[in-house]
């Protein structure tokens, strides 16, 4: 059986002050995630070693549009070329997330999560569907975006020895419907890098939880370990479990402190198979949907528009916050939210 590692790295802060960006950080950070693969192929003997959103550049609160967009990089580039290196020197499959940017759509970045093959080649990109920020997202750019890469893109699966691989990134997890694409695509193994502080209601952790249960896929969620430089996100915020989850929704490994740290869980990827086609009334969630029921319910709903951001790139939170206002307007007019009685 494989062997996956999810690593919780210590990190250099990209920017160890909102204002100030350190370019020899991500750099570093690359470096130490081929130290780290090193590591897990020789202490676990990991298959694929998985690491946390924004493991290359660290997260700092208050950095701007401008700040993030330079700190984006090329998906193929000099940093993951570092642990493309890393992946055939140690025979293993290794994924990630960073800002990314894209040809053909200039003065963008994505959050993209990425896997790299054993001979070094990139063979999956996801780019992050959900979350309000200013990166972009394929649903602001729809049309434009499936022009230049095809609806495959939107929720991408890669077949390998290992299982079939998708990815969601972080709060992606928060809408059941990214784990079921991505089963309806075949994936069996999704990774879902975050960099979640403590949540006190463990309600993501939950979340995570139900989609491996619902899909019948293994979920990996490594999170962002310390940051190197002093920063109010480590003093205020704590983390959430960096963890491996199984098809049944059980945790097989799972480890909660603000330390650099690796888990590692074997994947049964055959008993998986087994438990998908049993059938018998109890265990196939996916063999017993229905999406005739569903698809007039979403395709009359009135939500979040497609192509929102065409004409010019989203730079600021509150310009998508602003866009949610309007929708939850257009909710209440159709019956769709109740508005609470009048205090008093």
């Amino acid at each position: 059986m494989p062997t996956v590692v999810a690593v919780q790295p210590r990190i250099r802060l990209a920017f160890p002050h909102a204002g100030r960006f350190d370019g020899g950080a991500i750099r570093t950070n690359a470096m130490d995630g081929a130290r780290h693969i090193e590591a897990a192929r020789a202490e676990q003997g990991a298959s694929l070693v998985a690491f946390p959103e924004f493991f290359l550049t660290g997260y700092t609160l208050g950095v701007d549009f401008e700040g993030w967009l330079g700190a984006s990089i090329r998906i193929p580039g000099p940093e993951t070329d570092v642990l493309s290196s890393a992946a055939q020197q140690n025979s293993v499959y290794v994924a990630g997330a960073a800002f990314e940017t894209i040809d053909g759509f200039p003065g963008r970045y994505f959050n993209t999560a990425f896997l790299i093959a054993p001979d070094g080649d990139v063979v999956l990109l996801y780019r992050k569907h959900y979350a309000m920020t200013a990166k972009t997202r394929p649903g602001d750019v729809l049309d434009e975006w499936l022009q230049h890469f095809g609806e495959d893109s939107l929720f991408p699966v890669a077949p390998t020895p290992l299982g079939r691989i998708g990815a969601m990134v972080a709060r992606d997890s928060h809408w059941p419907e990214m784990a079921r694409c991505l089963a309806l695509r075949g994936a069996e193994i999704i990774f879902n890098p975050n960099a979640s502080g403590a949540e006190p209601d463990d309600a993501g952790i939950q979340a995570r939880r139900s989609r491996a249960y619902e899909n019948h896929c293994y979920l990996i969620s490594p999170n962002i370990g310390p940051f190197v430089t002093d920063n109010e996100f480590d003093r205020t915020s704590g983390r959430a479990p960096s963890e491996i989850i199984d098809y049944r929704g059980n945790i097989l490994a799972r480890r909660q402190e603000l330390a650099e740290f690796m888990i590692a869980a074997d994947l049964d990827i055959g008993a998986l198979r087994t438990f998908r086609i049993a059938g018998g009334g109890k265990g196939n969630f996916l063999a017993q949907l229905q999406p005739h029921l569903h698809t007039p319910v979403y395709g009359a709903a009135e939500l979040f528009p497609a192509n929102g951001w065409r004409e010019k790139p989203i730079r600021t939170v509150s310009e998508n916050l602003d866009r949610e206002a309007a929708v939850i307007r257009k909710m209440l007019q159709n019956d769709v939210l109740t508005p609470p009685e009048p205090a008093g």
